[in-house]
């Protein structure tokens, strides 16, 4: 896979994405381990220090600059980790309109953070995906915002409704609606300003 996305030679920004998205989509099929053995550490930092650290520092190195040891350690920064953990994230209850191979291609670096780096937000069955095919239903209706401000606008709008609304126990449907209505409300305000 590596090698279809310029392997040795170091991947430039399409490259790094595309092999990014293909990769999480394997890793989450291949390895079809339970969330408790996928947050230990010593799985992710086997694969990087061990199996492939050649890829890790193919995918995150260039030719002036070292690659940094957080690519290779365990943590929310692994090469592989934070792939396996985004499939599982966005796949834990999949959206009704987008599948989880959909999300991942359509989505930014910067948008895929957002959505799965969060850990008060991310770890609440579904609103990822929720949160994901929200964003990509907004950019279709609202073309003219950047992406990156209606993500993170919405993150914060979530962030606060989660004071006041328990998101785990809301079903798929209002938790779809909830979301819509956030990016409906984050676009209506750039509009006005």
């Amino acid at each position: 896979m590596a090698k279809a996305h310029g392997y040795p030679g170091f991947p430039n920004q399409l490259q790094a994405a595309t092999f990014d998205a293909r990769l999480t989509l394997m890793l989450f099929a291949h390895m079809p381990i339970a969330p408790a053995e996928a947050a230990r550490g010593g799985v992710w930092s086997f694969l990087a220090c061990v199996v492939l650290p050649d890829v890790v520092r193919w995918r995150f190195g260039s030719v002036d600059s070292a690659t940094s040891l957080e690519r290779y350690l365990s943590g929310r920064r692994n090469t592989f980790q934070r792939l396996w953990w985004r499939a599982f994230y966005l796949g834990t209850r999949p959206h009704a309109s987008y599948s989880v191979e959909q999300l991942v291609h359509a989505l930014g670096e910067d948008e895929l953070v957002q959505v799965t780096e969060r850990p008060s937000l991310a770890g609440i069955e579904g609103l990822a995906a929720a949160v994901a095919a929200g964003m990509l239903d907004a950019r279709i209706k609202y073309q003219g915002l950047a992406r990156r401000h209606l993500m993170r606008e919405a993150q914060k709008r979530l962030l606060r409704l989660s004071s006041f609304v328990s998101l785990e126990s809301i079903s798929a449907e209002s938790l779809d609606q909830h979301v819509a209505q956030i990016f409906e409300k984050v676009a209506e305000s750039f509009a006005t300003t």
